[in-house]
């Protein structure tokens, strides 16, 4: 009898798992609020602005490995600055502002932290339905 609720109870934390994960995308993210500038400010930028944005993007493009990969694309620095010279002040202001916000490496803790659970909640599965067997000391 006892060795039948165990099974049962196993049964049931594996189906309490196998629910409570599928509803965790469905849980609303968290929101967030910023200042949204005038339309003033959107419609004509400063055009010092934009010369600091040129600026920063021309930096980054001068750097060996950006340089290196948009040759592996067949681009030229003189196909690079035309196109960059034909795009509007408000792209130009978007990728500029994104420079700062790229990260070389991406965020490899996250991921790690994901693969982590994803390991530990095969395992307890494993043991949970007897395909392996965990030896705990006393």
């Amino acid at each position: 009898m006892k060795h039948f609720q165990k099974i049962c109870l196993k049964k049931q934390l594996i189906w309490y798992l196998v629910i409570f994960f599928a509803f965790v995308p469905a849980w609303p993210a968290p929101g967030g609020a910023s200042f949204i500038p005038s339309q003033g400010s959107l419609g004509s930028p400063d055009p010092s602005i934009r010369q600091q944005d040129l600026q920063k993007i021309q930096t980054l493009l001068e750097k060996k490995v950006v340089s290196q990969r948009l040759k592996d694309f067949g681009l030229t620095p003189e196909e690079v600055t035309s196109r960059l010279s034909q795009l509007s002040d408000k792209k130009v202001h978007q990728i500029a502002s994104r420079i700062d916000e790229l990260q070389a490496g991406g965020n490899a803790v996250g991921l790690i932290f994901g693969l982590l659970v994803i390991a530990l909640l095969v395992i307890l599965i494993l043991y949970l339905l007897k395909h392996i067997d965990i030896e705990v000391k006393k």
